[in-house]
């Protein structure tokens, strides 16, 4: 065993998790919120866990990792939208959407880092899906008038998806190189070229911003990946 003892980093993660949430839960009833700060609080003991750990799979099974955070994450995200509805729903709908991404990525990313078996999502489709949900937040974000909240989502969305593709082999980069950071400024720019049109300019300036920072980010996080 490790001197840095991940086992109780994980340990000690999932206990004061477990305890902020049934705490939380007790005395605010808030279940969205008060997962999302217990997997705040949990995760980077497990990230620390999993990095100095020899061998982290056989504490914690991708399969059933990813699963479990696919799940807790979806529950999470729906009981935020009982009883939203009218001009509620995509506010309240950006909210879980923000929930199930945090607290379902980080358990995917694991899943697919240490996982010796691919996830069942084929390259393409999780590109497909990254970006379509990428855009589908962008767009409820102005509808809203939630942007910041959906960029971060849409970000977020892209991102797990295009970088996951790079994993199974669909790398943009490799074909395109700078051509997508340059694609991602083209469009973030038309978007705040947009809001100065049709105004006000300032949600699509913050959407725009966006669109280039994912762009840019996956670029660099997929250089950094084959260094």
């Amino acid at each position: 065993m490790s001197r840095r003892v991940p086992e109780l980093a994980l340990l000690t993660g999932v206990f004061l998790g477990l305890s902020l949430f049934v705490a939380g839960v007790l005395f605010t009833g808030d279940v969205p919120l008060t997962t999302l700060s217990a997997v705040v609080v949990c995760y980077p003991f497990a990230g620390y866990a999993v990095y100095h750990s020899p061998d982290p799979t056989t504490v914690l099974p991708p399969r059933i990792v990813a699963a479990a955070g696919v799940l807790v994450g979806a529950v999470a995200g729906l009981w935020a939208l009982v009883g939203a509805g009218g001009a509620d729903l995509l506010p309240v709908g950006l909210l879980a959407g923000f929930v199930v991404l945090v607290v379902a990525l980080p358990p995917l990313a694991y899943a697919v880092a240490y996982g010796e078996e691919p996830l069942p999502i084929p390259a393409s489709v999780a590109l497909g899906a990254g970006t379509i949900a990428g855009i589908g937040f962008l767009v409820a974000g102005l509808l809203a008038d939630a942007v910041f909240l959906a960029s971060v989502n849409a970000v977020l969305a892209f991102l797990a998806g295009a970088l996951y593709a790079g994993t199974r082999g669909l790398d943009p980069v490799r074909r395109f190189g700078r051509g997508v950071v340059l694609a991602g400024a083209l469009l973030g720019t038309a978007l705040v070229a947009g809001g100065v049109l049709v105004g006000p300019p300032e949600p699509w300036i913050v959407e725009g911003v966006a669109v280039s920072l994912a762009t840019t980010v996956y670029y660099v996080a997929v250089v950094e990946m084959r260094s």
